[in-house]
């Protein structure tokens, strides 16, 4: 941030291994524009949520998924935001985020599943 002269982060939440478990951690305000995919002007019209490591070396753990799936769900049930809107960043820009080792799908079909019995 300090190099580059950012004021924040670019995504609006991370999960991250904090003191032996998976939080959840605030960036930027909902209200605010994100910086985290300029592509198809998504900074604009999406919640940006970082999975803290690198999932191209290996799949993220499961501990963090679980989290990540239940976060997400309370977060498509709040704004009513349907699976099918839930993107990488790799499908819309050329790069791997979240990992080739990240699920995109299995994590996608898990969270519509959760929708199907909340």
């Amino acid at each position: 941030m300090i190099d580059l002269g950012w004021r924040d982060i670019g995504y609006h939440f991370g999960i991250e291994l904090v003191g032996g478990h998976y939080e959840i951690l605030t960036g930027r305000m909902m209200t605010e524009t994100g910086a985290h995919c300029k592509e198809d002007r998504m900074n604009k019209k999406s919640i940006g949520i970082c999975f803290l490591g690198n999932y191209d070396e290996g799949p993220p753990p499961v501990a963090m998924r679980t989290l990540g799936i239940r976060f997400v769900t309370s977060l498509s049930q709040t704004l009513r935001i349907d699976p099918d809107k839930i993107y990488p960043h790799s499908l819309l820009a050329d790069k791997t985020c979240p990992g080739l080792k990240f699920d995109v799908d299995g994590f996608v079909d898990a969270v519509e599943e959760n929708l199907l019995h909340n």
